[in-house]
């Protein structure tokens, strides 16, 4: 398949189910593998959730709105496939559709003039739907091609510069065709991405408190990475916007996540309470609460306590 999906607790209502799709999906359209540099936002603003059993379908209602069935897509491919379903839709988490032996579709590049082909029915099909072959998309990869040509012209600039090149470089008008190169190619490597603001707040409330958090987005809702009194933590994001102000909060966490959690993960691991309206941010360290011998007496829910102990 194209993309491998990572097991996450989210759905389509979930504040942070698009944020981990963009991961998923590794920034670009599940569908025609539009990249988000592409569309000049670099950022997930031309990007959609979308339903790949649509929502309209009503024999598969109660999935629709699962993670497993949302996909990371770019405006154009999600407006293109609509409400369409069919079993010989090729499906970029389950099917090889540009890779593997016998790929169904096959080119796409600069010997056949950007133009994708077919091998068989179900290629013709998954083409005609999302429009590969448009004028758009056809100039999207020429455009692509020729980023990919002048970042490696950069990256041989680069080279000639740490060589030491310009010691030997008269011409003027040469040493700054290799300097603007090099501009280019640093400018483009400091390009970073938005994770949005739910997790940028998290970020600045645990810099502000002088601690190093690395956001990952791992399986099982591991979203960031953090180090506490020299322990290495992974911890779920979950934000409470609520403006009050309390000495202590009650939160529930349902049994099966930390079943889970207890019997996958093989690290430290815990919840990140953010309360970005009140400036403060929780640590609730699961992993030294919780034990497989503590497993089954559990209830379907638990409910845990926030204090000042927690408050980081």
């Amino acid at each position: 398949m194209e993309y491998e999906r990572k097991f996450r607790w989210a759905n389509y209502r979930s504040s942070k189910c698009k944020t981990y799709l963009r991961n998923d999906f590794l920034f670009t359209c599940a569908y025609c593998r539009l990249h988000e540099e592409e569309t000049g936002f670099a950022n997930s603003d031309y990007f959609e959730v979308d339903h790949f059993i649509p929502k309209a379908d009503l024999k598969y209602s109660s999935k629709v709105h699962l993670f497993e069935n949302l996909y990371y897509s770019c405006k154009k491919c999600n407006s293109a496939k609509g409400e369409f379903l069919s079993d010989e839709l090729l499906d970029p988490c389950r099917d090889y559709i540009f890779s593997g032996k016998n790929p169904p579709i096959t080119g796409g590049d600069s010997l056949n003039n950007f133009i994708f082909t077919y091998s068989n029915s179900k290629g013709e099909l998954y083409i005609n739907t999302f429009k590969l072959n448009s004028r758009v998309s056809v100039d999207i990869r020429r455009a692509r091609h020729k980023h990919v040509c002048n970042m490696n012209k950069k990256r041989s600039y680069l080279n000639l510069i740490k060589g030491g090149i310009c010691d030997k470089i008269t011409d003027n008008g040469a040493l700054l065709v290799l300097l603007d190169g090099l501009y280019a190619l640093e400018l483009t490597k400091s390009c970073t991405y938005s994770n949005g603001e739910e997790f940028e707040n998290v970020i600045k409330l645990l810099n502000a408190q002088g601690i190093d958090g690395k956001l990952v987005f791992d399986e099982y809702n591991m979203d960031i990475f953090v180090t506490i009194n020299s322990v290495d933590i992974y911890c779920e994001i979950i934000v409470d916007n609520t403006s009050t102000v309390k000495s202590e909060y009650k939160k529930f966490i349902e049994s099966d996540k930390i079943k889970t959690w207890v019997n996958k993960l093989k690290y430290q691991f815990g919840i990140l309470y953010c309360f970005p309206k009140l400036g403060k941010i929780y640590l609730y360290p699961l992993s030294i609460t919780f034990d497989e011998c503590s497993m089954s007496t559990l209830k379907k829910k638990i409910m845990i306590t926030l204090t000042k102990e927690h408050l980081l």
